[in-house]
C-alpha cells in the first residue's frame, strides 16, 4: 500500500501504540524503507487469537533491517500476462517484472491500516510504503480509495441522486473502478431479517410443543393420580398445600426440561465450534472468519430456563383446578 505523508504520520502513531516504540515513517518518503505486517497462524492455517490457546507462529521470517525485494509486472496485472504463471515462475519471468529492494524498518503483527476495499485481510502480508516509493515502483500515481455511505433509512431516490453523482465523478478521471454494494447490502439486510424471523419462528413452535409435552405430561400424570390426592386431602391435605405440591411437581418437570435443553444445546454448539475451527477451518477470501475462543452465551441459556420454569408452573393450573372439582369421597374411589 502506498501511504500519502498525512497516513506516514498516522502509520507512526499507530505503530508506536502497537509496539510500543518510535519509528521514523519519515525515511519512508524519498528512501526505499517499508513497514511490514506479518501476519500469525497455527499449523492448520487457523490466524492468531489473542484470548485462543495454541502455539502461533510468524508466517514469515522477517526482521527490522532485512531487505525485501518488491516486484510487479511491467506490463501490470490484468493486461495480457498470465498473472499465476508470473508468480508461480518469477525467476523465469523475471524480465517482464519492474523490481525495487527495500529496508524494513518495522514489523507489526496486527494490521495498522485498513481500506476495507482491495486491501484490509488479516490473513495476508502487507507492506507499506510513501506513495512516492510506491508510484517509483508501479508507475501508479492516481490510486486512491473514496468510500461513500449514505445515510441511514436513504430513500431509494437519494440512492439515485447519488450514484448519478458518483458515475459523472468516475467518468472524470481515467482508470477509476466504481463499486457498487448498495443493493447488495439492502438484500443482505433483507436475507438476514427474514432467516432471523425463520429461526425465531422455529424456536416459538418448539417452545409451543414443549409447552404442550410438559401440560399433557402434567395433567395425565395427575388424572392417573385422582384417588391418591383424594386420600391425602381426607387425611388433611389443605388447597393451599396442595396447590404448593403441584406447583413443585410443575417446576421439576420445567427444570429437567431446561437442564436437557442447556445440556444438549451446549454440546451441539461445542461440536459446531470444534468442527469449524479445529477440523475443518473455513476462511471467506479478503474477510477471514475469525477464530474465537469458545464462550457461553449465559444470556440464552437464562432465557431458555426461564421458559421452561414458566411453562412448567403454568402447566399446573388447568390441571390443579380440574382435580380440586371433583369430591374427595368420589376421589377416593377412583380407580386408577
Amino acid at each position: 500500500m502506498g501511504l500519502s505523508d498525512r497516513d506516514l504520520v498516522y502509520l507512526a502513531r499507530i505503530f508506536k501504540t502497537l509496539q510500543g516504540e518510535e519509528i521514523d515513517t519519515s525515511l519512508m518518503k524519498d528512501e526505499p524503507a517499508a513497514v511490514v505486517y506479518i501476519p500469525k497462524t497455527k499449523g492448520n492455517g487457523v490466524p492468531y487469537d489473542a484470548k485462543a490457546k495454541g502455539k502461533y507462529a510468524p508466517v514469515l521470517n522477517l526482521r527490522t533491517g532485512d531487505k525485501i525485494k518488491l516486484a510487479v509486472p511491467k506490463e501490470g496485472y490484468a493486461e495480457g500476462i498470465d498473472n499465476k504463471e508470473l508468480l508461480k515462475g518469477h525467476e523465469k519471468y523475471s524480465p517482464h517484472y519492474l523490481e525495487k529492494e527495500f529496508t524494513i524498518i518495522g514489523v507489526v503483527d496486527e494490521l495498522p491500516y485498513q481500506e476495507f476495499t482491495a486491501a484490509g485481510t488479516e490473513l495476508a502480508p502487507y507492506v507499506y510504503l510513501s506513495e512516492n516509493m510506491f508510484e517509483e515502483l508501479s508507475g501508479i500515481d492516481t490510486h486512491r480509495v473514496v468510500q461513500i455511505n449514505l445515510k441511514e433509512n436513504a430513500s431509494d431516490q437519494d440512492y439515485e441522486v447519488v450514484k448519478e453523482r458518483a458515475q459523472k465523478l468516475s467518468n472524470l478521471f481515467k482508470g477509476t473502478l466504481l463499486a457498487d454494494y448498495y443493493k447488495v447490502n439492502k438484500e443482505d439486510g433483507k436475507s438476514a431479517v427474514t432467516a432471523d424471523f425463520i429461526q425465531n419462528s422455529i424456536a416459538v413452535i418448539l417452545i409451543l410443543i414443549s409447552r404442550f409435552s410438559i401440560y399433557n405430561n402434567i395433567n395425565y400424570n395427575l388424572i392417573s393420580r385422582i384417588r391418591e390426592h383424594g386420600i391425602m386431602k381426607a387425611i388433611g391435605l389443605t388447597k393451599k398445600q396442595f396447590r404448593m405440591m403441584l406447583r413443585s411437581e410443575g417446576l421439576m418437570y420445567g427444570t429437567i426440561s431446561a437442564v436437557c435443553s442447556c445440556v444438549v444445546a451446549l454440546i451441539v454448539e461445542l461440536g459446531y465450534f470444534m468442527y469449524k475451527v479445529y477440523i475443518f477451518p473455513v476462511y471467506v477470501y479478503a474477510w477471514p472468519i475469525h477464530v474465537k475462543q469458545f464462550f457461553i452465551d449465559w444470556k440464552s441459556f437464562l432465557i431458555v430456563i426461564f421458559i421452561n420454569l414458566a411453562i412448567g408452573y403454568l402447566a399446573t393450573i388447568g390441571p390443579r383446578r380440574q382435580v380440586n372439582k371433583i369430591d374427595i369421597t368420589e376421589a377416593i374411589r377412583a380407580v386408577e
